[in-house]
């Protein structure tokens, strides 16, 4: 069976290469914190292991990793659905998202940004380089540090779902989850 295909705006080729985790990203600069809903985010680099944010220009989150030159990005399951929507639709610059959210404050290992305690996984970065393209700057960061829930990954690094749900976003107000992992056949 042949299925017909459409052109479409180009627009949803950001909607098409969408699916990627959730994230909360935290940034501090002078004792300004702040967290960010972003699910714009890639590894981009194995040598050294770097990854990558993208951003809108002109957030307050860009100015406090500017600043600060570095960043965290924070894993959260399904369970923080309502606060992965308000750390995305409101600025930190106007309002203190720890304090409207709940979401408890843990050191990082590495760098001096706070970690969010509820999410499931923590990657701490150091500013490699940014990179402005249209309304967006990519943001790459050098991995300082990792850490995981106990029992994320069994003995062979693989992925324990029970333990560590991502939450997905298809675009627009689309998210999901990961019911299974699948097998090679």
């Amino acid at each position: 069976m042949t299925l017909k295909r459409i052109t479409v705006d180009k627009n949803y080729a950001t909607t098409l290469l969408n699916p990627s985790p959730i994230t909360l990203v935290t940034s501090e600069f002078e004792e300004k914190k702040n967290i960010v809903t972003i699910s714009w985010v890639s590894p981009v680099s194995f040598s050294p292991t770097c990854v990558a944010i993208m951003l809108s220009k002109g957030t307050y989150t860009q100015s406090l990793i500017e600043n600060s030159r570095q960043f965290a990005i924070n894993i959260p399951g399904i369970e923080l659905m309502k606060e992965i929507i308000l750390c995305g639709s409101v600025s930190g610059n106007e309002r203190d998202k720890f304090l409207e959210t709940g979401l408890t404050m843990m050191p990082a290992i590495v760098i001096e940004t706070p970690l969010i305690n509820e999410c499931f996984a923590h990657i701490e970065c150091r500013l490699n380089q940014s990179i402005a393209v249209g309304d967006h700057t990519i943001y790459c960061g050098n991995v300082v540090s990792v850490f995981v829930r106990e029992g994320l990954f069994d003995k062979e690094g693989k992925w324990m779902l029970e333990v560590g749900r991502p939450v997905i976003h298809l675009g627009q107000d689309q998210y999901v989850t990961l019911d299974e992992i699948a097998k090679n056949r």
